[in-house]
C-alpha cells in the first residue's frame, strides 16, 4: 500500500465532505487534472481508503427522529450466544449500531417513539 500523499489527503477530505462532487470539481479542487484525480480515486479505493458512498438520509421524514440507546447484559458469553445475539440484532434495520463488550452490548436504534 502506497503513503498517502498531501494530495491524497486532500482528495479524501473533498470527497468526505461531499460524496458527489464530481470528478471535475475534485480535480480543480485539488489542482490536478481530472484523468489524474481518477487514478488517484481509484487507488485510493482499491486499496481500501475509500470504503464506498452512501446517503445521509434524514430521520424524522422517515418516521425515526428519536435516538435511543439500549443496554443489553448477556447471562453467558460463549461464542454460539454472541453469534445468536449478532444474527438477532443485524436483522433489525432500525439498529444502526451495537458496539462490543465482553458481556454487555449497547445498541442504538433509532425509533418513531418509545
Amino acid at each position: 500500500m502506497a503513503e498517502l500523499d498531501r494530495i491524497d489527503l486532500k482528495i479524501l477530505q473533498a470527497l468526505q465532505q461531499d460524496g458527489r462532487l464530481s470528478n471535475l470539481k475534485l480535480a480543480e479542487s485539488v489542482g490536478l487534472s481530472p484523468t489524474a484525480v481518477l487514478a488517484r480515486v481509484q487507488r485510493l479505493t482499491r486499496e481500501g481508503y475509500i470504503l464506498g458512498y452512501e446517503a445521509r438520509l434524514n430521520p424524522l421524514k422517515l418516521g425515526a427522529g428519536m435516538l435511543v440507546f439500549v443496554e443489553v447484559l448477556l447471562d453467558r458469553t460463549s461464542p454460539n450466544v454472541f453469534d445468536a445475539f449478532k444474527a438477532a440484532v443485524q436483522i433489525r434495520p432500525e439498529i444502526m449500531e451495537c458496539p462490543r463488550s465482553i458481556v454487555q452490548r449497547l445498541l442504538r436504534p433509532r425509533m418513531k417513539r418509545m
